[in-house]
Order: structure tokens, then C-alpha cells, then sequence
């Protein structure tokens, strides 16, 4: 946090919105200091254990995961193994790994009050500034309104879509940090409706 702890404002708070990281690791620091746990026990006791997420969890460098994928990255035009990043690095902007069997439990909580209260999912996906929502972006995906975001890091890319009116959850998780993910979640996102109508 010290890197950008004592920087000036980008505006006042409340009156605009960009994506940040920071913001993210701020808040990661604020439900440790709130609770007196670390970010990473928080989020398997309050959110990984009980949805049964049991391949989820905070990415410790030195924890070894079974058929953890290995990320990477291009060199002109070979395929490298990504720089070495210690995972855990960008804390609660990231930090996370999970698979697609997961993701697919966590979207499912997300339709019920296990996790929190159907008000606060309601704020939680209400569009603010720039169509921002607390962790998700609102807008157009093909036809449909949904919501969305991507991730990336060295050696990974990815996206998720969440089409709540369509009960439809469009994860895309890839090992080359090149991989357009955004346009493969769109794509397979239309490839399903036009094969439904």
C-alpha cells in the first residue's frame, strides 16, 4: 500500500470511477484489519468453504496445488514459459485460483442469499459510475445485458460473462497470457443464443 498510499487523488471520491487495482488491495487491507485474519483465510472461511469450492483458494507461492496450470507468454513468435510472479503479489486485486466447476458454484450462490442478503446482492450488481458495479462491469454482450469482467497476469487471461436473465455463466480461463479472452467469452456467448433461437 505504501506505493500508493501517499499519492494525490485522480478526483474526488464518488464523482467518477476508474478501474484500480489499488482500490482492490485497499480493501483486501481493510477486511484484514476488520476482522484480524489474513485476506486469504477470510475468503475460504466466509465465501470457499461453505459454497464447497473446494478447488479455490488464495494463491500462496509456496503451496504446491495438483495440475496447477503453468502460464505463458510469447517471445516474438514462440511460446515461453511467463516471467516467474509470485502469485499472491496482487493480493486482493487477484491472487486467487480457481477452476471452471468452481466459478460455476460461486455464479450459482449468486442467484440465492447463502453468501449475503438479496439486498446486498442487489447493490452489489446496481451500475454506478461507468457502468461499474461493485466488481462488475454492466453493459451489452451481443443482445443480451449481463455482466462482466476480464483478468490477467503474467502467463493467464481471462473473462467472465454473467447473464443472469438467461441463467447462462460464460467462463473462459486460458494459460497464454495472449489469449483474447473477452472475445472467446463473446463469441462462445453468441454461438449459444444463436443456437437456442
Amino acid at each position: 500500500m505504501g506505493r500508493f498510499r501517499d499519492k494525490p487523488l485522480d478526483f474526488e471520491p464518488g464523482t467518477k470511477m476508474r478501474y484500480s487495482n489499488s482500490g482492490y488491495v485497499l480493501l483486501g487491507h481493510i477486511i484484514q484489519k476488520v476482522t484480524g485474519r489474513s485476506y486469504g483465510e477470510f475468503i475460504a472461511e466466509k465465501i470457499f468453504q461453505p459454497l464447497g469450492m473446494k478447488q479455490s483458494g488464495y494463491d500462496h507461492p509456496a503451496n504446491i496445488l495438483p495440475h496447477r496450470a503453468a502460464g505463458y507468454s510469447r517471445r516474438g513468435t514462440n511460446i515461453v514459459n511467463c516471467i516467474p510472479f509470485a502469485m499472491d503479489t496482487p493480493h486482493a486485486a487477484g491472487a486467487l485460483y480457481s477452476t471452471v466447476h468452481d466459478m460455476l458454484i460461486w455464479d450459482g450462490a449468486l442467484y440465492s442469499d447463502r453468501l449475503v442478503s438479496a439486498r446486498t446482492l442487489e447493490t452489489m450488481f446496481t451500475p454506478f459510475k461507468n457502468d461499474y458495479c461493485y466488481g462488475w462491469f454492466h453493459g451489452n454482450f451481443g443482445d443480451r445485458i449481463g455482466y462482466g469482467h476480464a483478468g490477467g497476469i503474467s502467463g493467464f487471461a481471462t473473462q467472465v460473462i454473467r447473464l443472469p436473465n438467461d441463467k447462462v455463466y460464460i467462463v473462459v480461463l486460458s494459460n497464454f497470457d495472449w489469449a483474447k479472452s473477452s472475445d472467446i467469452a463473446k463469441e462462445l456467448s453468441r454461438l449459444l443464443f444463436t443456437t437456442i433461437q
